[in-house]
């Protein structure tokens, strides 16, 4: 129990999972739905896990004993105790639905699907008619890609239980993945008008106008989330996310301070908001968000990523190339890890860092990576063709990044400037100052 003690002295929020369509391929995304204020909240803690540590000394072979503590651990955030507590109940009360379900959806929320699916199967071979376990298990298939199968539990739930809105959600979540997007609304449309307060369904329906280009529709349903539950993280992260897609950074920059401050362990969160500082130019800002991004999600590659640009900004060029290292290995197909290294390789005004040869290769996986339609990776390329001394390359490959960058003034300008530079059979030298 002392690192139950540690976790109540250290945790104020504690994450719990939802459903959620966070895209059209990942959608589950961890929310946080506790949280107390108080100094004098640790106190009551202690008290309440003594309490439960009692009766279980009172009565050792009592399940609803170990139930009620792993229900407590889990609340706070320490699945491991959790986890031990339900197993025991399970030992003690095999017959008891109740004790699988709440072992499964920890596995499911620590993404061990099979275990989850046992206890689900489990369970509803003790109550066949439990509906909201057909959901759990229906939640289960669908992180696993197995849509039918989810879709078969989805459906028996909402037969089970058709007034209860998290069936819906459920559905609607396997009717995106499987881009049937009309069926999906109607789901999400049915759950509000069950459950108006469902932060999920506005969420998920959000996420879907957004996909479609209904911008205004998106926010008004993220903002209806937020409404239905204040305290949800996920929400906040979603609609700054619009905002930042709508280039509004100091709305963007307060929705992911909620998102951060509701679940300070969403490292997507911190990741989001250390670009919106990068932009303002906040650069330690930045750096600091991305580096914690990286201690609570050691393989996060975006973060990587964004912290070698960060880096790189600041000149910090061998930290800048470390980072972009490590986020291609977490994901090879990292185009802008690829990006960067390339043009750190190729425009460095320290020859130390220059490597036209690996810019090259760098560059052209960015460029592939990018089905050739990104105009900074070709760029990028064509910068590395200048350091190799290849000017004919490097001015065919600045020809066709600026075809792509027609519409983007600025860029275009300085992209003029490094066509003249290799066409004078001159490299491009990125200098900070």
């Amino acid at each position: 129990m002392d690192s139950l003690r540690r976790t109540m002295q250290s945790r104020r929020r504690v994450p719990r999972r939802c459903f959620f369509a966070g895209g059209l391929a990942l959608l589950i995304i961890a929310v946080a739905a506790w949280c107390q204020a108080q100094d004098e909240v640790d106190d009551d803690l202690e008290e309440t896990l003594e309490q439960l540590n009692a009766a279980i000394r009172r009565n050792p072979k009592r399940a609803d004993g170990y139930r009620n503590r792993g229900i407590f651990c889990r609340d706070l955030g320490d699945n491991v105790l959790a986890v031990n507590d339900f197993s025991e109940a399970i030992r003690l009360e095999p017959n008891n639905a109740a004790n699988y379900i709440l072992r499964g959806t920890i596995w499911n929320s620590r993404g061990k699907y099979d275990k989850a699916l046992n206890d689900f199967d489990a369970a509803l071979r003790i109550d066949p008619r439990h509906s909201r376990t057909y959901t759990y298990r229906a939640s289960v298939w669908h992180s696993k890609g197995d849509l039918d199968k989810a879709l078969d539990d989805s459906n028996a739930a909402i037969r089970l239980a058709p007034k209860a809105a998290e069936g819906f959600v459920v559905r609607g979540m396997v009717w995106s993945t499987k881009q049937e997007f009309d069926k999906a609304l109607r789901d999400y449309d049915a759950a509000v008008r069950l459950d108006p307060k469902n932060s999920n369904a506005y969420n998920n329906r959000g996420v879907i106008h957004q996909c479609q280009g209904l911008v205004d529709q998106a926010l008004a349903d993220y903002t209806l989330a937020i409404r239905a539950d204040p305290d949800a993280a996920a929400s906040y992260f979603l609609r700054g996310m619009l905002w930042l897609a709508k280039h509004d950074r100091e709305q963007a920059l307060r929705d992911f301070d909620a998102a951060v401050r509701l679940d300070p362990r969403n490292a997507e969160a911190l990741v989001q908001r250390g670009i919106v500082w990068h932009a303002k130019g906040k650069l330690t800002e930045a750096i600091k968000d991305w580096s914690e991004a990286i201690r609570l999600d050691p393989k996060n590659a975006e973060a990587y990523t964004q912290r070698a640009l960060g880096r790189g900004t600041q000149g910090e060029f061998d930290k800048a190339l470390r980072d972009c290292a490590e986020a291609v290995k977490l994901n090879p197909k990292s185009g802008p890890a690829y990006h960067l290294q390339a043009w750190i390789w190729a425009t460095n005004p320290n020859s130390t860092y220059r490597d036209g040869q690996r810019a090259v290769q760098a560059a052209t996986t960015a460029c592939s990576l990018a089905a050739w339609k990104d105009a900074m990776a070709i760029e990028a390329l064509a910068a590395a063709h200048a350091e190799m001394g290849n000017f004919a390359d490097a001015v065919k490959w600045q020809k066709k990044a600026m075809e792509i960058l027609t519409r983007d003034k600025a860029s275009l300008n300085d992209a003029r400037l490094r066509l003249a530079l290799y066409k004078s059979s001159k490299p491009f030298r990125d200098d900070p100052n």
